[in-house]
């Protein structure tokens, strides 16, 4: 068979609207390659998942594209399998697994905002048809590809201890603590420190070391994605947290001075407040409550989210500026801003990329929008006021930098150079 000729006929047949006869010859490719011991072509079963839609086959179209994704994906083409997933949902709703699936994806790319979101809808969708199983599940992987994700993981050992599984929860809290530790997050450790000793009240958790000394033990992983990127998709979804067994014998080892194992899964006291996580109905072990508290953490959830993306997309700018391309960087502030129009610090970095571009009156013009937004205090807009200083500097009008400048040293007498700026123009 020649198959670039087959593939030709086939689209003359598209434009014909005869489509029964292009999805024959589509599958007779389909055919041929797996006869020759070829890999699926995987634009070529997407566009077989497309034909069967206008046939009105939306189960076999889904099966296409379900065969599209892992063709993708074995040829490390995660954005195109990340649209044919969108396909399916556009076209098969209630298909949960692709939000799972996309969360995967996003996360072996690395992008855990998005990740995340993929996940919790995931979880959520599992948890209102009653799988209440799948969906702690779901969050336990979510938790192992995003370890320092300090919100989900106090959601999700919640939902363990409500579900008698305090054991597992110890694990979790425990993980969360020694991350916490190596990463001298101090917010952190004041959150999971008493949670640990509520559930263990022997519990011998080591403390921050002090300003150089040198922590014990073995760095924690970055994440799954980071850290075992070869893990088969069945390894992936029965795996717990990614140092699950050592921190379960270290439990099993604190637990021998201290009650009996048996009682480790008792319920909670009477009067004792179970959900640490910031929803207030406690009530979590029927089907219904626990889809209502994970919908009511996903909404939580959400403004944290817009601020996470906002900061990664402020993070790759600043990186592009360092790098010596102010043109790179403002796309990426401008993306912060799309996501969080108050994101203050975009503002200001805008400012400075102009003024290294030599545009000071772009500058002011992308930092005065800033200059109107309400905020807690005015130190926030600290740095924007002397961009707008070195602005008018540059544009020759040193009476109007100086009122800039100013206002920065009433604040800070020790930002940047502002004393010698405001020498150098007396």
């Amino acid at each position: 068979m020649d198959i670039e000729h087959t593939k030709e006929q086939a689209r003359r047949l598209e434009d014909q609207q005869q489509w029964f006869e292009a999805l024959t010859s589509y599958m007779s490719i389909l055919d041929e390659l797996e006869r020759r011991g070829e890999d699926p072509d995987p634009a070529l079963l997407s566009r077989v998942g497309e034909l069967r839609i206008r046939t009105g086959e939306t189960d076999r179209a889904v099966e296409a594209w379900e065969q599209a994704i892992e063709a993708y994906l074995l040829q490390g083409l995660s954005d195109s399998a990340l649209t044919v997933c969108r396909k399916i949902i556009r076209y098969s709703p209630g298909h949960e697994e692709m939000f799972l699936r996309m969360g995967q994806i996003r996360a072996r790319q690395g992008l855990l905002i998005y990740a995340r979101k993929h996940f919790l809808t995931y979880a959520e969708m599992v948890g209102q048809r009653g799988d209440v199983e799948e969906a702690i599940r779901a969050m336990e992987e979510l938790v192992s590809w995003v370890p320092s994700d300090l919100e989900t993981r106090l959601f999700l050992t919640e939902r363990l201890i409500a579900a008698g599984r305090r054991d597992k929860a110890l694990v979790y809290l425990r993980e969360g603590y020694w991350r916490a530790l190596w990463e001298k997050n101090h917010d952190a450790l004041e959150t999971l420190r008493p949670r640990i000793h509520e559930l263990d009240p022997g519990a011998d958790l080591q403390p921050l070391p002090a300003d150089g000394e040198a922590m014990e033990g073995t760095p924690p992983s970055r994440g799954r994605g980071a850290s075992e990127p070869g893990k088969s998709e069945s390894e992936r979804k029965t795996e717990g947290g990614v140092w699950a067994r050592i921190l379960q014998e270290e439990m099993r080892r604190g637990r021998s001075t201290k009650e009996p194992a048996e009682a480790t899964d008792q319920a909670p006291a009477e009067g004792e407040d179970p959900e640490r996580s910031g929803i207030e109905d406690p009530v979590a072990t029927g089907t219904s409550d626990f889809a209502q508290l994970l919908s009511q953490f996903k909404e939580a959830s959400a403004g944290q989210e817009d601020e996470r993306e906002a900061r990664a997309q402020y993070e790759l700018g600043l990186e592009a500026l360092e790098g010596g391309s102010p043109a790179r960087a403002i796309a990426y502030f401008d993306r912060a801003l799309g996501i969080r129009s108050d994101f203050l610090p975009a503002f200001e970095m805008l400012g400075r990329c102009h003024l290294e571009r030599g545009e000071p009156q772009l500058a002011i013009h992308r930092m005065e929008p800033a200059l109107e937004l309400p905020v807690p205090v005015e130190d926030d807009l600290l740095g924007i006021y002397y961009q707008m200083g070195r602005a008018r500097e540059n544009l020759g009008d040193p009476d109007e930098a100086r009122i800039w400048y100013e206002r920065v040293f009433t604040i800070d007498i020790n930002y940047e150079d502002i004393v010698e700026r405001l020498r150098a123009l007396s």
